[in-house]
């Protein structure tokens, strides 16, 4: 996500944020399978989920507001507020300041991110759905204090359905499948190749990644799980050997990167994209097995999504400071890349850690309210 938003961090293909997006919905729908049945009641699972979301998001956009008001009253460089910042109710209509008014609302809820994100102004009085975020006089996606976080308001709906969704047979989730990638691929034809990203901002498109991710669970937890007993060996990763098992991960993703493009010279690009899943949905249930034990893996894993929230402010910043230190602008993805993990082991470290037991408990007791009424 970090070289899709700045420059290359890795002297090798990877995955653009397109596909990181989706593998990640995949990721989500074989983790959520998989953890439901350990709750007790459905409140329960609700309450936990949301205080996993919730409790880095504010601290995170704590940190955005408070680092666009040192960048603007120092240097006059407002970040994620400068939008705010220009906006005069008396140039613009009521309908417009409304807007404003949704995308803020947005941003403390979290929920209609995926909707702010494709919405535009054009004056005088026409609202769009930008399906290029480049184009429209007004983009309302820059009204998000953290852009990135429209895929977590995708998450949440997942989150909302997700205790029956998990529950339903092989044949309903099938139905569910075919029918969200009927639709996807109509928007497919109608929109064209270079808009695939404007489509899976739609629940009823990326529902399909979900389910492939219920899929791949019950892939694992069918046959996977029982072939692996039957082994001599132990397939676990030891930390000993996690730095080889990062360096088949990297190797794998190239190779998987260069097949897809390959794929995509041959066939419609949206279409390869599409293939490549179908072999994900195959290889997420080997990879967690490799490292369902291992903590340094699972501190890995942590940190992912402080960074995803917190790299396109580090970005901004790293473009306003490079310049003055005499540094090619070709190290904006590496640098980037380097202050996001450094800044999200922190959160981790110091905030997100800390509260963790105390999330488990928060859940539990207000599931247990909620549930005796």
């Amino acid at each position: 996500m970090i070289a899709e938003h700045s420059n290359s961090v890795l002297p090798w293909l990877v995955h653009d944020g397109l596909e990181s997006v989706e593998i990640f919905f995949m990721i989500s729908g074989f983790y959520m399978a998989m953890i439901l049945p350990k709750y007790s009641n459905v409140m329960e699972f609700y309450f936990n989920r949301f205080l996993r979301i919730f409790i880095p998001y504010f601290l995170i956009c704590g940190m955005i507001l408070t680092l666009s008001l040192i960048f603007g009253i120092v240097w006059g460089e407002w970040l994620e507020l400068e939008p705010f910042i220009n906006f005069s109710v008396a140039k613009n209509s009521l309908y417009a300041t409304f807007l404003m008014i949704f995308a803020t609302f947005s941003n403390l809820t979290i929920f209609f991110q995926d909707l702010v994100l494709i919405l535009s102004y054009d004056l005088p009085s026409a609202l769009n759905f930008s399906i290029d975020l480049s184009e429209g006089q007004y983009p309302f996606y820059k009204y998000l204090l953290d852009p990135p976080a429209w895929s977590i308001s995708v998450e949440l709906i997942f989150y909302f359905f997700a205790p029956v969704i998990v529950k339903f047979t092989n044949k309903k989730l099938l139905l569910i499948l075919l029918s969200s990638l009927t639709i996807r691929i109509f928007f497919y034809e109608m929109i064209g190749v270079k808009y695939n990203g404007w489509i899976h901002k739609f629940f009823v498109c990326a529902i399909a990644l979900f389910v492939m991710g219920i899929f791949s669970f019950r892939l694992y937890s069918n046959w996977l799980i029982n072939l692996t007993k039957k082994l001599p060996i132990n397939l676990q990763i030891s930390n000993k050997y996690y730095i080889f098992y990062c360096g088949f991960i990297l190797l794998f993703f190239f190779l998987t990167k260069f097949a897809t493009q390959q794929l995509g010279s041959i066939i419609k690009m949206n279409y390869a994209y599409l293939i490549s899943y179908l072999i994900w949905m195959a290889i997420i249930p080997i990879l967690f097995q490799l490292t369902a034990n291992n903590k340094l893996d699972r501190y890995i894993g942590n940190l992912s999504y402080p960074i995803y929230l917190i790299h396109t402010i580090v970005i901004k910043i790293s473009q306003i400071i490079i310049p003055y230190c005499s540094i090619s602008e070709s190290w904006l993805g590496k640098i980037s890349a380097l202050i996001t993990i450094l800044a999200s082991v922190v959160i981790i470290h110091f905030f997100v850690n800390p509260l963790e037991k105390q999330r488990y408990v928060l859940a539990k007791t207000l599931s247990n309210n909620e549930w005796s009424k």
